[in-house]
C-alpha cells in the first residue's frame, strides 16, 4: 500500500509527479516552470491554507529560482530537497529522476504528514447525486463547481482525487454546490 501524504506537493512539472505517484498517494501542483499561472496561483493559495504545501523543486538552478519565488509568497510552506547527484539521469537533475529511498529521505527531512489509513469521504455516488457527474450539464456543473472552491477543473475521477487532496470538508462540498446553484435563474446550472 503506498503512504499517504497529507500535504499538497509543488513540483515543476508532469514527470515529477508521475514519479512521485509511483510511491506516493499524493496530490501535487505543477508550477510548469517559472511563469507560474494565475490559476496555479489560486491553487497555490488554497493548498497553503489547508492542507499546507511541500515544495519540491528541481536542484537546478531554475528549481532554485522557483523555489525562492514560492517561498517569498508562502514563507511557512515546508521544503524538501534532493541533492543533485541523487537526481541525477542523462545529464539532467530532477524530482522525477528520484528513487523511492530518496524521494522518502527528502519527505521526511521536510517532516511531510503522512496519514496511514486510506480514506476517503467522497464517493463517485456523492458526485452522481450531486449531478456532477452522469449528465448532460455535469461538466459545466463541475466547472462551476471546481472554479467556486479554488481546486482547478477535474474529471469525475480527477474531482474525487481533488476534494481528497485538498482536504475538502462535507460542509465545503454542501456550500459550493449550493453557490453553483443560486447563481442560475431555475436554481440549476
Amino acid at each position: 500500500m503506498k503512504k499517504i501524504i497529507n500535504e499538497i506537493l509543488v513540483v515543476e512539472g508532469r514527470e515529477d509527479t508521475r514519479n512521485l505517484l509511483k510511491y506516493f498517494q499524493v496530490t501535487t501542483i505543477e508550477t510548469h516552470g517559472y511563469g507560474i499561472s494565475e490559476e496555479t496561483w489560486e491553487k497555490l493559495d488554497r493548498a497553503y491554507k489547508e492542507p499546507g504545501l511541500i515544495i519540491f523543486t528541481d536542484p537546478d538552478h531554475q528549481g532554485r529560482l522557483i523555489r525562492e519565488r514560492l517561498i517569498k509568497r508562502y514563507p511557512e510552506a515546508k521544503m524538501a530537497f534532493v541533492c543533485k547527484e541523487e537526481a541525477l539521469a542523462k545529464g539532467k537533475a530532477g524530482v522525477e529522476h528520484c528513487s523511492f529511498e530518496t524521494l522518502q529521505r527528502a519527505l521526511d527531512c521536510a517532516k511531510a504528514i503522512f496519514n496511514d489509513r486510506e480514506e476517503s469521504v467522497f464517493t463517485y455516488e456523492d458526485l452522481r447525486k450531486s449531478g456532477l457527474t452522469g449528465t448532460e450539464d455535469a461538466g459545466r456543473r463541475r466547472e462551476a463547481f471546481c472554479k467556486y472552491l479554488g481546486i482547478g477543473y477535474g474529471n469525475s475521477k480527477g474531482l474525487l482525487k481533488k476534494l481528497k487532496g485538498f482536504n475538502i470538508t462535507r460542509s465545503e462540498f454542501d456550500e459550493a454546490l449550493s453557490a453553483i446553484c443560486l447563481k442560475e435563474p431555475d436554481g440549476e446550472l
